[in-house]
This record gives C-alpha cells, sequence and structure tokens, in this order.
C-alpha cells in the first residue's frame, strides 16, 4: 500500500490519470476517476471514507466523501471505465496468452435494503449454501506463460433482481465475447464449469477459431467418446495416466514440497458439435487422489511435450482465478458501502482499474501464490519460493 506521498506527487498522479479519461468524461468526472484510483491505491480500501482520508485536502473530510459519492453516481462511469481498461490492456494479449474468465460473489451477509440484492445460491467454489445475500462478479484477466503476473482486462457486477439480469452463463458468454472482439479473437479462453452447463461451451465449440481450456467441475453431463455419448466422470476415471514425473519443487511453510502430475488424454467431442475434435485431458493432483478433467480445442496426440503443455496451462489458470481473488481479499470488497446499484457497478468498474494500474506499476505486484513451471522430471532444478499478494 502506498503511504506517505507528498501533495506534490499525489497530483501528479492525479493528473496524469485523469488525462487518460478526459476523453471519456471530460474535466471533471476524470478528476473523480483519477482521485478515486489514487485515494484507493494509497488507502488500500474500498470505503469513499477512507479513499477520502488519503486524499488528505484542504476541506473538511465529509465534503470531500460527499463529493466523491455524487460524482460515483454517474451512470456511464462503468462503461467507460470498463472500455479504456480494455483497450489498454488487449494489446498486451498473444495468440496464445490465457484470457482466465472466472465468476464470484460480492457477500452483504447482514445488508438487506441494498438496491436489487440478490439470494446468493452458493459460494465463490459453487458449493451449495444459503442465507447470504449479495451480488455475482465475473472478471477475466490475462495471464502469460512462464510468469505468474496477470493482467486484468474486464470485471462486472450484476444481480439477477435487476431490469438488466443476466444468467451467470449469459454474463460470462457477453463478458469473454466483449474481450475477444478487442482482442481481434487472439487468446484462449480458459474457465471453469459445471458439466450440467455444457450449454456454454456449445457457441464456444461451434466457431472454429474460438479456442479454450475449460475445466469441468461437478462431473455430470456427457461427451462423445468413439461416437457414443458417455458420461464426463466416467471417462476421466477410465483415462490411462500414461504420463508423469513432471515436477517442481515450492516452498511451503518453510518445507521444501514436490508437486507431481500424471495425466493422459481421450479424443471426445461435444454432442451438439460433433464435427470438431476435441480433448479430454485428465490430470492428478499433488496428493494424486483426485482427477481433474480440461476440455481444450488444442489439436491433440500422444505426445507428453503436446499434454504438459495443456497441464501447465490448466495449473496457470487456476493460479490466475486465485490471484483475482487474493485481489479482491486485500481490499475487503465486501466491505464496500455505497448508496445505490450503479454506485455499486461504477466501484466494481474502479477496483478493476485499480487492478491494471497496479500490475502496470509494477508486474509483480498482482502474482499469485506459486508458479506451475514443468521441469520435464528434473526434480533436482532449484526451488522455487512461494509468494503471496503484495500491493505496489
Amino acid at each position: 500500500m502506498q503511504t506517505g506521498l507528498s501533495k506534490e506527487a499525489r497530483e501528479v498522479k492525479i493528473r496524469h490519470v485523469q488525462e487518460i479519461f478526459r476523453g471519456e468524461f471530460g474535466k471533471v468526472h476524470s478528476r473523480f476517476v483519477a482521485e478515486a484510483l489514487v485515494g484507493m491505491t494509497a488507502s488500500g480500501s474500498v470505503r469513499l471514507s477512507e479513499i477520502a482520508r488519503a486524499l488528505e485536502e484542504d476541506i473538511p473530510l465529509h465534503a470531500t466523501r460527499k463529493r466523491l459519492s455524487r460524482n460515483l453516481a454517474l451512470e456511464e462511469l462503468e462503461e467507460g471505465i470498463s472500455n479504456k481498461v480494455l483497450e489498454r490492456g488487449s494489446i498486451s494479449v498473444g495468440q496464445d496468452t490465457l484470457l482466465v474468465a472466472s465468476t464470484s460473489r460480492l457477500q452483504k451477509k447482514y445488508a438487506k435494503n441494498m438496491e436489487f440484492i440478490d439470494r446468493l445460491e452458493g459460494d465463490d467454489e459453487g458449493h451449495e449454501q444459503t442465507g447470504r445475500n449479495g451480488y455475482s462478479i465475473c472478471e477475466v484477466s490475462a495471464s502469460e506463460a512462464g510468469s505468474n503476473s496477470i493482467l486484468p482486462l474486464a470485471k462486472s457486477l450484476w444481480s439477477r433482481n435487476a431490469p438488466d439480469a443476466a444468467s451467470d452463463t449469459e454474463k460470462v458468454r457477453s463478458m469473454v465475447d466483449r474481450v475477444r472482439g478487442a482482442t481481434e479473437g487472439r487468446g484462449v479462453v480458459a474457465y471453469k464449469t459445471s458439466c450440467e452447463n455444457l450449454d456454454l461451451l456449445t457457441p464456444w465449440t461451434a466457431d472454429p477459431d474460438f479456442r479454450y481450456l475449460v475445466e469441468l467441475d461437478d462431473h455430470e453431463g456427457q461427451l462423445l467418446y468413439k461416437k457414443k455419448a458417455t458420461p464426463v466422470t466416467e471417462l476421466i476415471g477410465q483415462c490411462e495416466l500414461v504420463y508423469g514425473d513432471v515436477c517442481q519443487k515450492v516452498l511451503e511453510d518453510g518445507e521444501e514440497v514436490s508437486n507431481i502430475a500424471q495425466f493422459g488424454f481421450l479424443p471426445v467431442r461435444l454432442p451438439e458439435c460433433p464435427d470438431r475434435p476435441l480433448g479430454l485431458v485428465c490430470a492428478t493432483d499433488r496428493t494424486m487422489q483426485v482427477r481433474h478433467g480440461f476440455l481444450t480445442t488444442k489439436p491433440m496426440r500422444r505426445s507428453r511435450k503436446v499434454l504438459q503443455t495443456v497441464v501447465e496451462a490448466a495449473y496457470r489458470a487456476t493460479l490466475a482465478e486465485r490471484t483475482a481473488a487474493l485481489y479482491s481479499q486485500s481490499f475487503d470488497f465486501d466491505d464496500v458501502r455505497v448508496l445505490g446499484y450503479q454506485r455499486l457497478k461504477n466501484m466494481t468498474a474502479l477496483t478493476l482499474l485499480n487492478s491494471q494500474y497496479l500490475a502496470r506499476l509494477a508486474p509483480e505486484a498482482i502474482h499469485s501464490e506459486g508458479g506451475l513451471e514443468f521441469n520435464n522430471g528434473n526434480v533436482s532444478s532449484p526451488p522455487i519460493q512461494r509468494r503471496s499478494y503484495a500491493s505496489a
């Protein structure tokens, strides 16, 4: 967290960011975006009172907070910020960059009267829970091979009770389409979905230029294997894990631990798109007790090198998803307190801007707990220190 900035240094940062958004919002609201960003970065908080305090203006604190709250209500704010962040971030996306899409929840456990507040059906991992209120969030981040840093690209909050309500499937699909439009089709979409929700994959698979790597969770649903519809759980269980001994050493709780993966694949197809060949890559986790299934459009063959790149990318996508969650936790986004649904959506866009700002400012500022770097069975490579979130 940045602290102790002089008034002059803070003003320089505000004016720099203001210039970026002047064309989007004009002088007044571009100034607000810049102040909110600098205040959020300095305070490490999404509370308007803390952002206002970090700005250290020569007026009463409540006056600054009131101005911030008033400007936060601008209806065009979310779209303008989101477009600018995606425009600047999409330039860095290459042909094989992972576009990691994930859904999460903004939990407002005790809130009952917030506008359009929704009854959450499950936690961030999709497990069934009841008695919680909040909103849904979808975000997309870019992750490159060989790096444990991520670059946030898009983030949006919604409620099923709002007039523009959308299901999780619809929101993920529209977010991914928007990002791919900005990148002109570059990148490989990585996402975790339940097998009972495979309808999300139908339009993706039908598009011959769409590449994805999807982890299949809650193993219900079917894929075509040898022209026969077979349950996914059965396919994952019967897949022969012919490759293994791919290791990485990490430091965990002060001890050196080896990550060992065993993996194999089966040629499959989606029942709704039988003309496009897919690969179901199956791999074990470190405990060697749980098998995971990853559906990919990447052409597969019985090659350790080919399969290894898929498994590596799958683990990297998981780490990128955890990184995004760590960022939200660092700002305690669940503690956000604003009036109105539009202000909440705008604040979500500001956190997206802040996360990309930190990533641009210091590439290692937003990173995962650890990296996954395969060493082709060479377990004598130097250990990699496990790292946690650290703000710029």
